[in-house]
């Protein structure tokens, strides 16, 4: 086959399931874009996926933004690599792989790990990060990317269990699971979840989910504990790795079809309409808007 007939082939949408397949192979390390930091303004937080060796053979963390580990002793660092309920040899079975650090308000430092199914906090110190707890989620859950939200509580959305979990934290400053929903009904076993973003008001959240390609919207409700799936629709695009809320546009990068999409966004439903506009952009993996 020549080279124009190769790209036009893989330009074409696959079956949903072989395209779950390979793009999960693709995508055992983690994050392999290049380092970005994105946020929002209103929240005041800040978010970085970079992949870096982990600590302890694996066992300990993936990594941790632009700053090393402060000076953790062998036994925090082994306590890191497992749950306190597993055996020694449970915990080898499993390795850590940190994806996402996010940076809340307070010099606080949120990270996720997808092969142990942990969300761990840090504070900055004058040495380095410490850490200061941790919230363990279901296993094989796959904690994946976070989204500070203005009422305080911190959403994560797992790529394996297709969910999104609500973490807040008590009057002693330690982190827990205050609520959480499945993204959909409707969703096939081989998709995965990727990306979740807010709207500029804080009132929808937008995860996107691979395999199926399509957008899943979410309403914030009551104190921001919360979230109630609304909407389930069409990302326009193949293999939606990252999106990105810019005024009343979602723009959605098809890692697959080498594309960025952008969707309207209605102001009054919060959810995304059929796409508007396309741009030919080679494997998109993270959007960043220019300040």
């Amino acid at each position: 086959m020549d080279l124009p007939r190769r790209r036009r082939a893989r330009r074409r949408f696959v079956d949903r399931r072989v395209l779950g397949r390979r793009a999960r192979g693709a995508d055992e390390s983690g994050c392999r874009g290049p380092a970005v930091i994105a946020g929002d303004r209103a929240a005041g937080g800040r978010s970085l996926c970079r992949a870096r060796p982990a600590l302890a053979g694996g066992r300990g963390l993936g990594s941790l933004g632009e700053r090393e580990v402060g000076s953790l002793g062998e036994r925090d660092v082994r306590s890191l690599g497992g749950r306190e309920d597993e055996g020694e040899d449970a915990a080898a079975e499993r390795v850590s792989r940190t994806h996402q650090t996010a940076f809340l308000p307070g010099g606080l430092v949120a990270t996720t790990d997808m092969g142990l199914d942990i969300v761990r906090f840090w504070r900055d110190a004058a040495d380095g990060l410490r850490p200061v707890g941790q919230v363990v989620l279901p296993r094989g859950c796959g904690p994946r990317h976070m989204r500070w939200h203005v009422s305080g509580h911190l959403y994560v959305v797992t790529e394996l269990s297709r969910e999104v979990f609500v973490l807040a934290p008590e009057a002693s400053g330690a982190w827990r699971v205050v609520g959480g929903t499945p993204l959909a009904p409707g969703l096939l076993d081989d998709d995965t979840a990727a990306e979740l973003a807010a709207s500029r008001d804080g009132e929808f959240l937008y995860a996107g989910v691979r395999g199926s390609n399509t957008i899943v919207t979410l309403r914030v409700r009551g104190d921001g504990s919360q979230l109630q799936p609304v909407a389930l629709g069409e990302s326009g695009v193949n293999w939606p790795r990252h999106h990105v809320v810019v005024r009343d546009t979602l723009l959605v990068g098809g890692q697959l079809s080498d594309e960025v999409a952008s969707l309207s966004l209605d102001q009054r439903t919060g959810v995304p309409g059929r796409v508007r506009y396309r741009t030919a952009v080679p494997s998109p993996t993270c959007l960043l808007p220019a300040r």
